[in-house]
């Protein structure tokens, strides 16, 4: 009887067993680190990083900022589609503050616009990239557009939303978004416009004021609208603030235009963070815009005793998110 050597021979790699070299994947050199995220077995090497608060959805990891901080790559992984390194973001500006509304004149100030919003692409490297959130602009008299821009390693900047205009300043102001504009009685010409976005490619504009109808300010997808005024007082309306939108279908929308003031109706928030109008003849207040949205603030309104509802108010912080595949 004779003896088959590869049965017997304790050197003999198993891949080669009988010649069968058509079998890498068994080799027992092999790493099984190489089998998967990219080897053998597995799908495209994924960048590594950390950062933000980390969820993975449907394939992607997403890193999402409310405050700043670092978005610390470690390993650039494979080609995932976008290049090696390569990540898609989103950055949205802090939004703009609400206006004013003068003090006994019947009148109504407009709603703030949304912060920039940026979405794009950027290819890493092994570094450090410092994320800067913008905060919201304040409302009221002193009401200005974001004070801080919001950014993803120095170079990708989303600018704040304008403010929106009220007294002694009726028109709005440009940002990301622009703001609404708001009527200043004492003025002779109380019909204030809106300001354009800075770049129509990151927000949209502000809506007009129309016979002391406080516009809403401008949204990342629509324009804010218009301010009513029909027949008598009690068709004195806040225009709407303009829409926000739905970034890479997370669910949640973002930068969302603010109302602006009306006196007998409101100019309603902005889908996705903005605040509403204040309602003059029963001294309900604006709201702010919502944190980590990019939403502008709501415009004041007053009549004559509403001190608190004329009072614009402040526009939401900013976000950064950054995605990649995994």
């Amino acid at each position: 009887m004779s003896f088959n050597q590869y049965r017997i021979n304790p050197g003999q790699a198993v891949s080669n067993f009988k010649g069968r070299t058509d079998t890498p994947k068994a080799w027992p050199g092999t790493a099984v680190s190489t089998w998967t995220n990219g080897g053998l077995f597995g799908g495209v090497k994924p960048v590594v990083a950390t950062g933000g608060t980390i969820t993975d959805v449907d394939g992607f990891r997403y890193h999402t900022f409310n405050a700043s901080g670092t978005f610390a790559v470690s390993d650039l992984g494979a080609d995932n589609g976008i290049g090696i390194g390569g990540t898609e973001f989103l950055s949205i500006g802090g939004g703009g503050g609400g206006g004013q509304a003068l003090y006994g004149q019947a009148n109504a100030a407009a709603g703030g616009g949304a912060g920039g919003y940026v979405d794009s692409t950027k290819t890493v490297a092994i570094a450090n990239y410092t994320i800067t959130i913008g905060a919201g602009g304040a409302g009221g008299y002193s009401r200005s557009g974001s004070t801080t821009d919001t950014g993803f390693g120095g170079t990708q900047y989303s600018i704040g939303g304008g403010y929106g205009g009220g007294v002694y300043d009726r028109n709005g102001g440009t940002g990301g978004s622009g703001g609404g504009g708001g009527n200043d009685a004492d003025s002779g010409n109380d019909n204030g416009l809106g300001a354009n976005a800075t770049n129509s490619s990151y927000g949209n504009d502000g809506g007009n004021a129309i016979t002391r109808g406080a516009a809403g300010g401008g949204g990342s997808s629509t324009d804010g609208g218009n301010g009513t005024y029909q027949y008598d007082y009690t068709q004195q309306w806040g225009g709407p603030g303009g829409s926000g939108a739905n970034w890479k279908s997370l669910g949640t929308l973002r930068g969302g235009g603010a109302g602006g003031g009306g006196m007998y109706q409101p100019g309603a928030a902005g889908s996705g963070g903005g605040g509403i109008g204040a309602k003059g003849n029963a001294n309900d207040s604006a709201d702010p815009g919502t944190a980590n949205t990019g939403g502008g603030g709501g415009g004041g309104c007053d009549t004559g005793a509403g001190i608190t509802a004329r009072n614009g108010k402040a526009g939401g912080s900013g976000v950064v998110i950054i995605r990649y595949p995994i």
